[in-house]
């Protein structure tokens, strides 16, 4: 994957939000970002220790989807299932962005 998708959250949305899909050493992941001065940026967090205190080190919130596009792209399909409530096989279409 060449570059990163950006899919804004539909509906009211004026701080223009949304996830992104992100590839890093070969790991998918859904990352939360927003617009900011027509740029889009990655929201960040603070990681908890085991006491629950923030560490000092900042990480992109994401959520892993899956080691390689493979694995990325089966667990998209089980969400799909889910949302759509049908134990049906579903077929990627062509034009998936990724």
């Amino acid at each position: 994957m060449a570059e990163d998708v950006f899919v804004e959250y539909p509906g009211e949305n004026r701080f223009h939000e949304g996830i992104i899909l992100n590839e890093f050493k070969g790991e998918f992941s859904f990352v939360a970002e927003k617009i900011w001065n027509d740029k889009a940026e990655m929201k960040w967090v603070y990681p908890q220790d085991k006491d629950r205190k923030p560490l000092n080190k900042t990480l992109p919130w994401k959520i892993k989807i899956g080691d390689g596009k493979d694995n990325a792209i089966e667990m998209l399909r089980g969400f799909i299932k889910a949302l759509q409530g049908s134990e049906e096989t579903i077929e990627a279409e062509e034009e998936t962005p990724f």
